[in-house]
């Protein structure tokens, strides 16, 4: 999402982590790649370049969604190099959805003596201790990309469903290629299974201008789990043996015309094992 443009970063550093001064830049997405000639291959998720009345800045975007020790090593390197590579001042952004990830990426990483560290990097952290719930539909279409990366955020908590309802109409409101991509961001980004769920649930249950990949997948898989069920209720009324392994084979099938084949076997069909010669 950072990709996309500085609006989004801007509109972050303000409101959430009181950095006015990233208003105005121009952002263009830089190579990812951190790599020093040495057989280490570093790189870091998003790296973008701004660039604002002849001044430049590098931000470098990690999303951690979990604790690694080994990757707070690495940060102070990205910073190090990328400073030493552009020349300029370098700030590193990270985006959690567990508040005990964000306690744990905000902790500043220290370099040197432990009492008087040479170089000390103090990561800037997106969590759900700052970033705020966007539950109110006005809020949510007033900065639908905001809203996203609110949900995003906020999946594990109690309140991800509430941000998830107004998201899913919030995007109605946007040119359909737009809110298309937004809408599988979320699936994409969503790190709570209630959530994912939930999602799917909103794309396959409401009728929205938009009509992403996602929708028709989930609504193929709905149909596809509608048929295997009719199936099974049909060799259970002809009173036909299912072993395990068969019912798991019918269940687990996406397929509709191989489903429909099925059906149409097990109207005739002498054994269960016959439905699938």
């Amino acid at each position: 999402m950072f990709q996309e443009g500085s609006v989004l970063l801007a509109r972050t550093c303000r409101s959430v982590l009181g950095l006015p001064e990233y208003a105005g830049f121009e952002a263009c997405a830089e190579n990812i790649d951190a790599t020093e000639h040495i057989p280490v291959e570093r790189r870091v998720d998003t790296l973008l370049r701004l660039r604002r009345d002849g001044e430049e800045h590098v931000v470098i975007v990690e999303a951690q969604c979990k604790r690694d020790d080994s990757k707070r090593k690495s940060w102070p390197y990205y910073i190090a190099y990328l400073h030493s590579k552009h020349n300029c001042p370098v700030m590193l952004l990270i985006v959690c959805n567990d508040s005990a990830v964000a306690r744990w990426a905000r902790d500043p990483i220290d370099v040197g003596p432990r009492r008087y560290p040479c170089q000390r990097t103090q990561p800037f952290v997106l969590g759900s201790d700052n970033m705020p719930m966007i539950t109110d539909l006005s809020e949510a279409s007033a900065d639908v990309e905001f809203t996203v990366l609110s949900a995003l955020i906020h999946s594990k908590s109690k309140k991800a469903r509430a941000i998830l309802n107004v998201l899913a109409t919030a995007l109605d409101g946007l040119d359909i290629p737009t809110a298309e991509r937004f809408a599988g961001l979320t699936a994409a980004g969503l790190g709570s299974p209630d959530a994912r769920q939930h999602w799917r649930d909103l794309m396959t249950a409401h009728t929205y201008r938009y009509e992403s990949e996602l929708t028709e997948e989930l609504r193929a898989e709905g149909r596809a789990e509608g048929q295997a069920t009719m199936l099974l209720r049909v060799l259970q009324a002809r009173g036909l043996d299912l072993s395990d392994e068969l019912r798991e084979r019918i269940l687990s099938c996406s397929d509709s015309e191989t489903l429909n084949a099925w059906a149409d076997r097990a109207v005739i069909a002498k054994s269960a094992d016959e439905i699938f010669d």
